[in-house]
């Protein structure tokens, strides 16, 4: 593969938008969990320190995953997840901002919602710290 093909995170541009495609899909699925699940209690008392725990693994499903799906190798853990983890924040802040129903219309929900997809992606990023491997 040429030089021009890659890019300077060292994954193939095909890799790359892949990646930033499921950031959206990973994004849009936790703000339909914000809108359907939260509403329920996910983020209140103690089920709210379950559904953070619960992150964690979800979160390392999604990177395996997401590595299986474009083929990164295991030294690009972190750029695997700086790019569906910025993807995921540029859309969440967009859609914070101006679409905010989508996240459903009680802000006592939304605002731990939020916070729990920005907790979300400090994981995704800590696991790709953790998941890669050096060369």
């Amino acid at each position: 593969m040429n030089n021009h093909a890659r890019m300077l995170s060292g994954l193939a541009r095909g890799q790359a938008a892949a990646l930033v495609g499921l950031g959206a899909v990973f994004w849009f699925v936790a703000a339909m969990v914000v809108r359907y699940v939260v509403p329920m209690g996910a983020l209140t008392g103690w089920a709210a320190y379950v559904t953070f725990a619960l992150v964690v693994p979800v979160t390392f499903v999604a990177l395996q995953f997401s590595r299986m799906v474009t083929g990164f190798g295991a030294d690009h853990y972190v750029h695997a997840a700086a790019l569906m983890t910025g993807t995921a924040l540029l859309l969440d802040g967009i859609a914070l901002t101006w679409f905010t129903p989508l996240y459903g219309n009680d802000a006592a929900f939304v605002l731990p919602g939020a916070a729990s997809i920005l907790w979300g992606a400090g994981v995704a990023i800590a696991l790709g710290f953790a998941l890669e491997r050096r060369a």
